[in-house]
């Protein structure tokens, strides 16, 4: 249940960094692509 409980939290982490990122970097990337 430990690597479970650390897996959610990952996952959590990287979704959030996810969400993050491409609300900050969302203008850079429409004006690359």
């Amino acid at each position: 249940s430990h690597l479970k409980i650390h897996g959610d939290i990952v996952t959590t982490i990287t979704h959030f960094l996810y969400q993050f990122w491409r609300n900050y970097f969302s203008e850079d990337i429409s004006t690359v692509t």
